[in-house]
């Protein structure tokens, strides 16, 4: 299970965990979130290390910056979700709700 960021939880495909012992469904699940975040190392990589920036237009330059604020703060947030931390009570909160508003 996946925790969702408006406090939700979701099932994501995988093996059932039913009959595992709570360990196992623990290690399970630091496996999946520690391949997550790799593949999101991976995009950030080629995101920031692209020198893609330079030869954007104003709006589009406007649409990656917004896209990168909102991915590190989402990470941000998935952060205090794993350090126990309620994100609806953290400022954090406020930048999500900000730059989803500039993205309206």
């Amino acid at each position: 299970m996946i925790l969702a960021g408006n406090g939700s939880s979701k099932m994501v495909d995988g093996p059932s965990t039913a009959s595992m012992p709570d360990e196992e469904i623990v290690a399970q699940q630091v496996e999946t979130l520690k391949d997550s975040i790799e593949s999101i190392e991976g995009l950030l990589d080629v995101m920031i290390g692209a020198n893609v920036y330079d030869k954007l237009s104003v709006e589009d330059k406007v649409k990656y910056d917004l896209f990168l604020s909102y991915s590190l703060t989402s990470l941000y947030w998935m952060y205090l979700r794993t350090s126990g931390e309620n994100p609806l009570n953290h400022p954090v909160k406020g930048e999500i709700e900000r730059i989803q508003d500039y993205v309206k």
